[in-house]
């Protein structure tokens, strides 16, 4: 079986149009995917609906005909994860998975035990590669659209905009897991918040705790920063009976 390709296009399709793909979109499809005339692809467009299309011309431009009628993408899950600044290879890899999941936002924040990983100009001249990159996750993964992406916001900016009853800190000094608190809690929707390798400072940890925000433990491992974020994502999945495509 095929590979299914999807491309990206800027307006909503009529049913049976012809639309160009742009001459990214358009290499990809031809020169490295392979693919010819007559040959089955899809689209997404601006509204996260997913047509099959079908290749018409290889150009450049490429043009494809669509089908008769979009599918919707998966629907969003309604999870926003904030992480503590990273090396950029390491919050790549965060925003390609998050993406795949279909997580509704990721944002970098800075905290006292950080260190110097990433500052906002760093953040700034990155933006563009990280929505990149969250793009063609979410084309590879069949997600109408990617999270929103932000950084860097102070941990204490983080703590102040989460709505009461909606957060998680993942930290060992937590008494429950993470599972555990969401299952008893019941959110509609949840704010994981991860810290750096280095965690949080006990300054931070009872400002969440005053805010109402849940510390909250993954068990007895040590994991790394973006493999605590993913799994921290994956529970609240779960806790949330959201379904990941």
């Amino acid at each position: 079986m095929k590979h299914t390709f999807r491309s990206t296009v800027g307006d909503v399709p009529r049913p049976g149009a012809t639309v160009t793909l742009g001459a990214d979109d358009g290499h990809h499809l031809i020169r490295v995917a392979r693919r010819g005339v007559g040959d089955t692809t899809e689209v997404i467009d601006p509204d996260g609906q997913i047509w099959s299309a079908v290749i018409e011309a290889v150009g450049p431009p490429v043009r494809l005909r669509v089908g008769d009628m979009p599918r919707s993408g998966p629907a969003v899950v309604p999870i926003d994860l904030y992480i503590g600044s990273l090396e950029w290879g390491r919050f790549d890899l965060v925003v390609e998975k998050c993406t795949e999941i279909g997580i509704a936002s990721l944002t970098m924040f800075s905290s006292e035990r950080a260190g110097r990983t990433a500052d906002q100009q760093g953040f700034d001249r990155r933006r563009e590669r990280l929505g990149r990159l969250a793009d063609a996750a979410a084309k590879q993964s069949g997600q109408g659209r990617r999270p929103e992406l932000r950084g860097l916001v102070p941990f204490s900016t983080v703590i102040q905009t989460i709505p009461s009853g909606t957060g998680f800190v993942v930290d060992a000094r937590g008494e429950r897991t993470l599972g555990q608190v969401l299952r008893a809690a019941a959110p509609e929707r949840a704010a994981i918040v991860v810290g750096s390798d280095a965690g949080f400072s006990e300054a931070e940890i009872d400002q969440a705790r005053a805010s109402g925000v849940a510390i909250c433990s993954l068990g007895a491992s040590t994991l790394r920063a973006e493999t605590a974020a993913l799994v921290a994502v994956a529970i609240a999945a779960d806790g949330l009976g959201a379904t990941v495509h």
